[in-house]
C-alpha cells in the first residue's frame, strides 16, 4: 500500500475522467502512472537509458502496448503516439497526430531518431 501523497504523485498525469469512465482498479491506475513517468524519462533522454534510438523506440512501443492493455483498449500500433515525441525526433508532429489511428506514419528521412527505419526500407 502506498501513501496518499505517493499515490497523488504517481497518478498526477493519469486522465481522471477516463479512469472513471473505465472504472479502473487502483492497481491499474498506479501502474499507468508509473509507466507514464517511465515514458517521460525515456522520451526526454533516450540515449541516457539506451545504447541507441532503436532500442529506446522498442521500449517506448512496448510501454504503449502495455498502457493500452491497462486502459482496456485494443492493443493497436495505429494508436501509438509517443514514438514521434522522443527528444531529437524531427518527424512531422502534426501530420502524425492527424494520422493517429490510421496506421499511417510520416517520417523525416533525416530524423536522427528514425533514420534506421529509412535504412531498413531500402
Amino acid at each position: 500500500m502506498i501513501s496518499e501523497q505517493e499515490y497523488n504523485e504517481v497518478t498526477a498525469s493519469v486522465n481522471k475522467e477516463l479512469v472513471a469512465q473505465k472504472d479502473l482498479p487502483e492497481a491499474s491506475i498506479i501502474a499507468i502512472g508509473v509507466l507514464h513517468k517511465a515514458l517521460d524519462r525515456i522520451l526526454a533522454r533516450p540515449l541516457f537509458y539506451y545504447d541507441s534510438y532503436e532500442l529506446a523506440l522498442e521500449e517506448v512501443e512496448r510501454l504503449e502496448y502495455t498502457l493500452q492493455g491497462l486502459w482496456g483498449f485494443p492493443q493497436d500500433k495505429a494508436y501509438h503516439r509517443y514514438w514521434w515525441q522522443m527528444k531529437g525526433c524531427e518527424c512531422p508532429k502534426m501530420d502524425n497526430y492527424d494520422a493517429l489511428g490510421s496506421g499511417k506514419r510520416y517520417y523525416n528521412a533525416d530524423c536522427p531518431v528514425h533514420k534506421h527505419l529509412m535504412e531498413e526500407q531500402q
